[in-house]
C-alpha cells in the first residue's frame, strides 16, 4: 500500500503548488489538477537532483524535495481560505490514494517494448544514482520524465509504478472536465447544458480505445497529454480571468514537460509562442511562464551534453539542442515583445511561427517527397481504420474546425497550437529518419494522444458558446463572474 500513500502524498504537494493560485481555481477544480501538478513537481525536483548527481534510490527524497519546493512558492504570499486548502488538500489525497488502490487491486498494466526501455532507465537510476548507468541512446530517446517516475517502483520492489497510468488519466480527464465546466459557467451557460456538454465530452474521450489503453500504458503520453493541457490551459485561464498567478502551474506543468519526450521541445514552442508576445499578459508573468523551462533546459544539457559530447555521437545532440533552440527562440521573443521598436515585429511570430513550419516541411519534401505522402497517409489510416480511434478522429477535426468560428474567450490560446500539430506531426517523422506507419503502435500514431484533451476542450467550449447562443432563455443564466470557489 505504499503507493496509495505515495499517491496521496503526490496530490497533497499538487494542492501545495496551486496555493498562490488559490483565487483562480475552486478547491473541487484543484481536486483534479493536483495529481498533475504533483507530478510535475516530483519531474522538476528529479531533474535537479539529478543533474546534481544527487538523486536518492527511495524516491521518497524526490517527493520530500518537491513538498519544499511547493511549500516555498508560497512564499510571503497570504494562505487561502483555510476551507480551500483542508477541502482541496483532503479531498485529493483521498481521490488520488483511491485511484492507486484501485490500480493496486485490479493492475491493468501494459508494457510493450519501448516501456521496457523506460524501466531499463529509471532501474539505472536506482542503482547508480547518477545519468552515469543510464545508456547514451535511452537516455536521449526516452528522455527522463518517465523513468523517474517509476522510480517509485523501487519502494515496492516491482520495477515500476502501478498507479501512474490510472492517476494521470483521472487528473488529464477530469481538469478537462472541470476546465470545460468553469468555462462555460463563467459565459452564463445553463446548468443543464454544461452536465450535458461536459459528460458527453468526457464519455466520447474515456470510451475512445487509444485514450482508455494509455490509462494503463506504461509510457509517457498521458503524461504529455495531462502537462500540455495544463500548460496551455491554465495560460489560457488566465488571460481569461487575469488572475495571473495560475501562470505558475501553468509553468511548472510545461517545464515538467520538456525532458518527458524527445519531440517535447518542439511541441512547446509552438504552443506557447502565442502567450511569450501577447500584450494580454504583463510581461513578468510571461516570463514566469517560461522560467521553469529554461531551468529544465539548462540543467538537462548540463547533464548530459558532456557526457554525448566527449562520446562523439552527434546524432544524439539532436534532442537536448533542439529544446535549447526551442526555449532559447521564446526567450528571444519574450524580450523582443518587450522592446517599444522590436515590439511590433514579436507581435507577428504566432503567424511567423506556421509559416515558419510550413517552410521547413516544403524543405523536407524537397529532399524526400516520398515520406511526406507515406507519413500523411499512414496518418490518416491510423486515425481512422487501424489505429484505434474509432471515430474520434472522424468527427473531432470538423468540429475543431468550427470551434474556429464560435467565439469563445481568449479562444485563439487554446486554438493556436491545435492549428500548428498538423505541420508538427510530418517534421518529426524526417527529424526521427523514417516515415510513419498505420499500426497502432507506430509513434505518429501514439502521439495523437497529446492533443487530445484539449481537442475535446475547445470543443466541448464551443458547444458550450453555442447552446448559450440558440438558448431563448439567456437573460436568466448565470452571470459572467471569475471563478467561483464553491
Amino acid at each position: 500500500m505504499i503507493e496509495v500513500a505515495f499517491a496521496a502524498w503526490i496530490a497533497i504537494v499538487g494542492v501545495l503548488v496551486l496555493v498562490p493560485a488559490s483565487r483562480g481555481i475552486s478547491w473541487r477544480g484543484a481536486v483534479f489538477v493536483a495529481p498533475l501538478t504533483g507530478t510535475a513537481m516530483f519531474i522538476l525536483s528529479g531533474v535537479v537532483l539529478v543533474a546534481m548527481s544527487r538523486f536518492s534510490v527511495v524516491a521518497a527524497v524526490v517527493v520530500a524535495s518537491a513538498a519544499a519546493l511547493a511549500i516555498a512558492s508560497i512564499g510571503s504570499r497570504r494562505l487561502p481560505d483555510r476551507r480551500w486548502l483542508v477541502s482541496a488538500a483532503a479531498a485529493g489525497a483521498a481521490v488520488a490514494g483511491g485511484v492507486a488502490a484501485l490500480a493496486w487491486q485490479v493492475p491493468t498494466v501494459r508494457l510493450t517494448s519501448d516501456s521496457y526501455h523506460y524501466l531499463m532507465s529509471s532501474l539505472a537510476l536506482v542503482r547508480s544514482g547518477t545519468l552515469g548507468g543510464v545508456y547514451n541512446g535511452l537516455l536521449l530517446k526516452r528522455q527522463l520524465g518517465v523513468p523517474l517516475l517509476h522510480t517509485v517502483g523501487s519502494l515496492t520492489g516491482r520495477g515500476y509504478g502501478l498507479l501512474w497510468g490510472p492517476l494521470l488519466g483521472v487528473s488529464t480527464f477530469g481538469t478537462m472536465a472541470w476546465l470545460a465546466w468553469d468555462g462555460m459557467r463563467s459565459m452564463g451557460v445553463r446548468r443543464a447544458w454544461r452536465w450535458g456538454i461536459v459528460l458527453s465530452a468526457l464519455c466520447f474521450a474515456v470510451t475512445t480505445n487509444r485514450v482508455l489503453y494509455n490509462f494503463s500504458y506504461v509510457n509517457g503520453h498521458m503524461l504529455f497529454a495531462g502537462l500540455l493541457l495544463g500548460g496551455v490551459a491554465f495560460g489560457w485561464l488566465a488571460v481569461r480571468t487575469e488572475e495571473w498567478a495560475l501562470i505558475i502551474p501553468a509553468s511548472l506543468m510545461v517545464g515538467a514537460l520538456l525532458p518527458v519526450r524527445a519531440e517535447a521541445g518542439i511541441i512547446v514552442a509552438t504552443f506557447l509562442v502565442v502567450f511569450v508576445v501577447s500584450d494580454d499578459i504583463p510581461a513578468r508573468w510571461r516570463a514566469v511562464l517560461l522560467a521553469p523551462s529554461v531551468m529544465t533546459v539548462v540543467l538537462w544539457d548540463m547533464a548530459t551534453l558532456p557526457r554525448l559530447v566527449t562520446r562523439l555521437a552527434p546524432s544524439l545532440l539532436a534532442s537536448p539542442a533542439g529544446e535549447a533552440v526551442a526555449i532559447a527562440v521564446l526567450a528571444l521573443l519574450l524580450g523582443m515583445s518587450t522592446r517599444g521598436t522590436l515590439k511590433r515585429f514579436a507581435r507577428f511570430a504566432p503567424q511567423a511561427g506556421i509559416v515558419v513550419l510550413v517552410f521547413v516541411l516544403g524543405g523536407f519534401v524537397a529532399k524526400d517527397p516520398s515520406m511526406l505522402s507515406t507519413s500523411v497517409s499512414a496518418l490518416f489510416t491510423a486515425a481512422t481504420a487501424t489505429g484505434y480511434w474509432g471515430s474520434f478522429w472522424i468527427t473531432m477535426p470538423i468540429l475543431v474546425i468550427l470551434a474556429g468560428f464560435v467565439r469563445v474567450p481568449a479562444q485563439r490560446y487554446l486554438l493556436y497550437g491545435l492549428a500548428s500539430f498538423p505541420f508538427v506531426l510530418p517534421i518529426l517523422a524526417y527529424l526521427r529518419g523514417s516515415p510513419y506507419h498505420s499500426g497502432s503502435g507506430d509513434s505518429g500514431n501514439r502521439m495523437l494522444v497529446h492533443i487530445v484533451p484539449l481537442v475535446v476542450l475547445v470543443v466541448a467550449l464551443a458547444a458550450g458558446r453555442a447552446a448559450l447562443a440558440l438558448s431563448s432563455d439567456d437573460t436568466r443564466t448565470e452571470p459572467q463572474t471569475a471563478i467561483s470557489h464553491t
